[in-house]
């Protein structure tokens, strides 16, 4: 894929990654006080990179026997990610999946590894210089993991 693929993982804090011609430029996290800081933000983050492509994940109502925590959190969750689609408005038409598009039905600690594994050795060092609590890295995978499957690295 040719020039700046970003992808964004929302929730409490919002996992990033960015992608230069398929190659993994930068990765990391954002969070704001507010929303429109939050908006602010990630429209500065964006015109650092001007993107021509970005994908978003949307949260997913599963059946109720596989519900983890409280499904109103998916609420503020679409929020957030509408809030990071309106921020790419002005670069470029972000695509919005689902977790079961990008990664199936694989559990978070599982797909965790298996998108360490399909990294390069340069894009390893990347994710490894960063440094952000073990509880948010999550966010980073899942923005990682939906970039590689943007880029067909799946």
């Amino acid at each position: 894929m040719e020039g700046i693929l970003i992808t964004v993982d929302p929730g409490c804090v919002l996992g990033v990654a960015v992608f230069r011609n398929s190659v993994l430029l930068d990765v990391g996290l954002l969070s704001a006080p507010t929303i429109r800081d939050l908006h602010f933000r990630l429209h500065q983050l964006f015109s650092k990179y001007s993107p021509r492509h970005a994908v978003v994940e949307v949260p997913q109502v599963y059946q109720q026997r596989r519900w983890k925590g409280d499904p109103n959190d998916l609420i503020d969750v679409a929020v957030l990610a509408g809030i990071a689609g309106a921020a790419l408005a002005p670069f470029c038409e972000p695509l919005f999946i689902t977790p079961h598009v990008w990664k199936g039905n694989r559990p978070k600690s599982v797909d965790n590894e298996y998108t360490l594994s399909k990294l390069s050795a340069v894009e390893r060092e990347i994710v490894d210089r960063c440094s952000w609590p073990k509880a948010q890295a999550h966010n980073v995978l899942d923005a990682l993991g939906i970039g590689l499957w943007s880029l067909e690295r799946r």
